[in-house]
């Protein structure tokens, strides 16, 4: 068992990774890494037999841990010692329970994992079912970085005792690093290797290494942590050095590896590893070659290749990963129930919109709609805008243009539309009605020279052939259904294989294990770390001068929580965590919450640190008596378990945030960037002030990320912890938030906005997809003409730009609730800032990219489409366009904060998008033909109709439409009559024109005369309509912005004992002291079934009730000579609390008219006590404000009363 040591960033990760032959990450390796005498790269068909278990904890948080354990062991046993599949299964279930038994885990094994997000098992607990999984994998070498981590002493010492069992009885190779490793931990290990910055300087064994140190003059306290000890002695500010050898001891790293190397230590190594000769291991490779292929063909596994390097066949991986997922999706339901109710709710609402098509040719051009919609959705929740377009419903493919024509034939949607269509309607024949049998109307009933409109029909003939139709329109034929269904299963199989294929090559792997970005010579610049700790130098100690001076004015408070138990509901019962806890801090203490992992004690925290939003507290908490204010959250800094933090933020403004918004508002930012740079200092995190935190794994490391953890609560001066200077201004303490709101929401968007442009991932992705998005439809629409088709295709290139919102609310979502998930866990549960900043940075900050996203659409796709030039046709089409940007974010952003998690919203999009809007604005079913329950409300409920409208109309109204030969419908003449003659009637009533009105043999008819005539059939009859649009959009975006962020906390339901729900009442009440200047203690004024007492330091009050006992309180009042600056010096505060039983008539009346706050008004007090305001015998008196009349004090009442409001 070697145990690697070194401080944070001496590589200790990175040496376990080169050990474990895990290289993937680094540029390069130098020197020779031997096991036994295969190297690197032979060793890689062993990898299976060295396993790495990695600080982080990474798991499928809706797993159980039985299930998660049971994966790990399922793929790698069955070796030849098992004759039956079923003695191996057998084996396996042991094994694990053994495994659960050992580390203490057995009563979780049906809990699951959890993650900082859903609530699993302890953070000890998940690191022991790591430890599990490693375990269960029974390597030869095995490496353990900082597995300790999470554990407690005990849980720890036995991770290592087991570890060195498996190293006894198994002969296994064990490597570890532990930056906590105890005398009693420190025992079990053979050997030790120390690091300093990347060098070793020292290996040897684990009794000799505090001699080497020693004997070179650093001095070990008796009794001292070895480990500690160890690592101290690289440190200026933690070493302690002998007596005369001040001169001679190193200081550097590079001087202790200089005099490592030259010392006895060293050159005992070299021996060491020389003493087996390099001829006797010469034909280990041959032998473990053998021996492995000899395991393989034993194995009782079939379809398994003799050179594979996994344990089980694919086959038996295949039905452990299959059986994995299962559990996950089982795990994970709720998700599921409610992608089937999706489902069910987006097919009832098409349904609905389609019900009941007639047989005709009136609903020939919905039948195909209908049938679209499924492929519609499917689109919408994976797909973009150009799988729509080019399926051939939006633009049959005869009509797409030669250079985009091949995407058809690529494009799997198209085929399942053609099947579809081609398996609905091929067989139909429909007989051909008004409006499509023209002319109609009037004379023309009973006239037989009359024709039908629809594509594919034959003149003066009344029946539509379906496939003809079909054929004609879409190129869809029912001779090619099954063949378009196995190109579909072609390409699920070709997709699947790609996927595979991108796994296993793992393309997009991240080749840095922590990048950091720093700002040097005053630009950035990314600099890829070795080791993911390499960032952090040792920076020397506060001393104990600094930090009393920084200490000199404290705020004592004292913290006593008594009977707290906590209730929470589990598998439909409840369950209790907490029973009857109760304890105290004094100022100048620190208490300390033993426990084993799972005992409670994060849970007691969160109670105690109000972040519970859930389940049932009893018991009280007070501080300095009373119970905790509104701005206790903000005024107390609590570091959990998890290390949340803004990723795009670098260090420094990480805390400034903090301290900004946290601190009181009224302390000039001089001092709060001062304080920051001094817990930096503290905390050794100056080194990394601009380094980008990042996520885990590609950021800062754990523990980096932890020291954050701790700096962004202190720099906040929590006055729990005691750091609250004496200036700061008592009326904070009765604010949510220290900082106004303005100033919130200047600071979070500020924040926002850096996110978004260190965030070029989502940046160049929604530019790039605005920018493919437009020129595929600008150069599909390419110059659309004037005929008839033509205006179709005019209404299409403008509907396919609705479809870029898909694409973009799927990269927008993700980002919103990371954001939110931030928001909750930590800023909104310490009262940082206020919900209404959150929702108006994320607004605000992606303004600028909007604007930029839809000029870059515009300019690419308006001109191509051959729209018109004119400024107010194109302007107007372009400020909708921008409208329509800012109207897809904020539903996007309404629909996200109203998710749980991001599964829930991709979901919610289709279902709210597709269904309710995009199917109701008139485009795909006409106004006339929705439904009567949908076409007067929900029609113009959605804003996606004015959207369309305010498009539409400027692009479509004044074309001269001019119907091209093959889009004329040709109508068969009476004797003697002319084509104008005979149509004269039906155009009076009716659009369209004829070619010849002096034709008689034949009519040729086109529908429309005007775009004007086109956009009348979709309810946009008015050319005003277009403006009229333009502002109900912008309505639109603006009411769509006032969303609500999750309910406000839950009140912290302060409890006495039993089940009676005691609940706070606050009220400020102010009076006028006329002896205000007065010294010593206060006089008593004996009034009825009350006492108050008033002195220098306080007001007490004792309220007796009637039936009995009494209650006593503290009223806060500050002498007058603390509040010159802020008050008139005879006005003071009195702030009365009280525990009142819910409608609960035992409670003394006098009480409660007292603390009446619904009236909100000033209690009488001559009325309810019975004196005059001048007591007799008593050189004090009390007004109550109302009856002052001096009205001097106006603006402070008026401050007074909108804070008590």
């Amino acid at each position: 068992m070697l145990l690697v040591l070194g401080r944070p960033g001496s590589g200790c990760t990175s040496l376990l990774k080169v050990i474990s032959n895990s290289r993937e990450e680094f540029h390069a390796v130098n020197g020779d890494v031997r096991y036994g005498d295969i190297d690197a790269k032979h060793a890689m068909r062993f990898r299976q037999h060295m396993v790495m278990n990695t600080e982080d904890d990474l798991h499928f948080p809706t797993l159980k841990v039985a299930e998660t354990i049971d994966f790990a062991a399922s793929t790698k046993a069955t070796k030849g010692k098992f004759k039956t599949p079923e003695m191996a299964t057998t084996s396996i279930e042991k094994g694990f329970e053994s495994t659960l038994e050992t580390l203490g885990i057995a009563h979780t094994s049906d809990t699951v994992v959890g993650n900082e997000f859903i609530r699993g098992v302890s953070g000890g607990e998940r690191k022991r079912v790591s430890i599990a999984e490693v375990m269960e994998t029974g390597a030869p070498l095995q490496c353990w970085d900082n597995s300790t981590r999470g554990l407690d002493a005990s849980n720890a010492l036995d991770f290592v005792k087991a570890l060195r069992r498996a190293a006894n009885d198994q002969q296994k190779s064990i490597v570890a690093t532990l930056y906590q490793a105890g005398n009693s931990i420190y025992a079990q290990f053979d050997k030790v290797i120390v690091l300093a910055e990347g060098r070793q300087i020292y290996y040897g064994s684990t009794r000799d290494a505090r001699k080497y140190f020693e004997d070179m003059g650093f001095l070990s306290q008796p009794g001292a942590n070895t480990a500690d000890f160890l690592t101290s002695v690289v440190v200026e500010t933690e070493r302690l050095i002998r007596s005369g050898f001040k001169d001679s001891v190193p200081r550097s790293a590079p001087e202790f590896e200089t005099r490592y190397r030259n010392s006895a230590m060293y050159r005992q190594m070299m021996e060491d590893m020389d003493l087996v000769s390099k001829d006797s291991l010469s034909e280990e490779i041959r032998t473990l070659n053998s021996v492995y292929s000899l395991e393989k063909t034993r194995t009782i596994e079939a379809l398994s290749r003799q050179s594979s390097p996994y344990h089980v066949s694919f086959l038996r991986q295949v039905r452990a990963c299959t059986k994995r997922q299962f559990q996950i999706i089982w795990g994970d339901r709720w998700s599921n129930c409610l992608q089937i109710a999706s489902s069910f709710c987006f097919a009832l609402v098409t349904g609905s919109l389609f019900y009941k098509l007639s047989g005709t040719s009136d609903s020939i051009f919905m039948k195909p709609g209908a049938l679209f919609y499924p492929i519609l959705l499917f689109a919408m929740n994976k797909l973009s805008e150009t799988t729509v377009s080019f399926t051939g419903y939006l633009i049959p493919v005869a009509s797409i243009h030669p250079w985009f024509r091949w995407i058809w034939y690529i494009n799997p949607a198209a085929y399942a539309f053609n099947a579809v269509l081609a398996s609905e309607m091929g067989t139909m024949t429909l007989a051909c009605v008004e409006p499509q049998y023209v002319p109609f109307g009037g004379t023309y009933k009973e006239s037989a020279y009359r024709s039908c409109t629809v594509a594919g029909s034959a003149p003066a003939v009344q029946l539509i052939d379906g496939e003809s139709f079909l054929q004609v329109q879409y190129r869809a034929m029912v001779s090619e259904i099954w063949r378009n269904v196995g190109i579909l299963v072609a390409f699920w199989i070709l997709f699947a294989l790609s996927t595979a294929l991108a796994s296993e090559l793992n393309i997009h792997r991240d080749t840095g294990s922590s990048i950091l970005f720093h700002r040097r010579n005053q630009r950035r610049e990314m600099t890829r770390l070795q080791d993911s700790e390499n960032a952090a130098e040792c920076q020397p100690a506060t001393s104990d001068s600094e930090t009393e001076n920084k200490s000199s004015h404290l705020v004592q408070t004292v913290f006593t929580f008594k009977d707290i138990s906590y209730y929470v509901r589990h598998q439909g019962h409840e369950k209790q965590l907490l029973k009857e806890v109760s304890g105290f801090v004094k100022p100048g203490q620190l208490v300390a919450l033993m426990g084993s992992s799972g005992a409670g004690k994060t849970t007691l925290m969160d109670v105690l640190a109000q972040r519970k939003d859930g389940g049932r507290i009893e018991g009280s908490i007070m501080v300095n008596g009373k119970p905790q204010g509104i701005s206790f959250q903000r005024t107390t800094g609590y570091c959990e378990q998890n290390d949340v933090h803004e990723p795009t933020a670098t260090v420094l403004e990480s805390l400034l945030f903090s301290a900004r918004l946290r601190q009181s508002y009224g302390t000039q930012d001089s001092d709060k960037v001062q304080h920051v740079h001094h817990i930096m200092d503290l905390l050794e995190l100056t080194s990394l002030k601009h380094a980008i935190v990042g996520n885990p794994g590609s950021g800062l490391s754990i523990e980096q990320r932890k020291r954050l953890t701790l700096a962004t609560e202190l720099v906040a001066k929590p006055s729990l912890l005691g750091i609250r200077t004496s200036d700061e201004e008592n009326n904070d303490d009765i604010l949510d938030f220290a900082a106004p709101l303005f100033y919130q929401v200047r600071l979070v968007t500020k924040r926002q906005m850096v996110a978004l442009w260190r965030n070029p991932d989502y940046v160049w992705n929604k530019i790039g997809l605005h920018v493919s998005n437009s020129l595929f439809g600008g150069f599909t629409y390419w110059m659309i003409g004037d005929g008839l088709f033509d205006l179709q295709l005019r209404l299409m290139a403008v509907f396919n730009f609705v479809f870029v919102a898909p694409g973009c609310i799927n990269q927008l979502q993700p980002l919103f609730l990371r954001n939110r998930d931030i928001f909750e866990t930590r800023e909104k549960k310490s009262k940082t800032y206020h919900w209404f900043a959150f929702i108006m940075a994320q607004l605000i900050s992606e303004i600028p990219l909007l604007i930029l996203c839809g000029t870059l659409y515009f300019a690419c796709w308006y001109f191509t489409a051959g729209f018109p030039v004119k400024a107010n046709i194109s302007g107007q089409v372009y400020l909708e366009m921008i409208l329509y940007e800012f109207l897809y974010t904020s539903i996007a952003q309404a629909i996200a904060a109203y998710s749980p998690n991001e599964y829930f919203a991709a979901l919610a999009n289709p279902l709210i998008v597709g269904t309710a809007l995009i199917n109701f604005c008139g485009v795909v079913v006409p106004y006339a033909r929705i439904q009567a329950f949908w076409r007067y409300w929900l029609y113009y409920l959605d804003p996606f109709t004015y959207l369309m409208g305010a498009l539409l109309q400027p692009v479509i109204w004044d074309v001269e439409v001019e119907c091209k030969a093959s889009e004329l419908t040709h109508i068969d003449l009476p004797q003697n009559t002319t084509c104008g003659e005979y149509m004269d009637d039906f155009l009076a009533t009716n659009a369209g024109y004829v070619t010849d009105i002096t034709n008689q043999t034949s009519c040729a008819y086109c529908p429309y005369s005007t775009g004007a005539d086109y956009l009348r059939t979709m309810n946009i009859n008015e050319k005003y309509y277009g403006w009229r649009d333009v502002g109900i959009t912008a309505l639109f975006c603006i009411s769509s912005n006032e969303q609500e962020d999750v309910p406000d906390e839950k009140k912290f339901d302060q409890l006495d004992g039993g089940e009676d729900e005691f609940y706070e009442n606050q009220m400020d009440y102010w009076y006028w002291i006329d002896d205000a200047q007065c010294s010593g203690p206060r006089h008593t004024a004996d009034l009825p079934n009350t006492k108050f007492t008033a002195t220098e330091s306080g007001l007490y009050v004792n309220l007796k009730r009637n039936g009995g006992g009494s209650l006593s309180t503290e009223l806060a009042w500050e002498p007058p000579d603390r509040l010159v600056d802020a008050l008139p010096p005879n006005l003071v505060t009195l702030t009365l609390y009280d525990y009142a039983k819910r409608n609960n008539s035992a409670v003394d009346a006098h009480v409660v008219e007292l603390l009446d706050t619904k009236s909100g008004k000033l209690p009488n007090l001559e009325a309810i006590y019975g004196f005059d305001k001048k007591v007799p015998g008593k050189d004090w008196e009390i007004t109550s404000q109302e009856d002052d009349e001096d009205g001097g004090h106006g603006e402070d009442d008026e401050a007074h009363e909108a804070d008590r409001d």
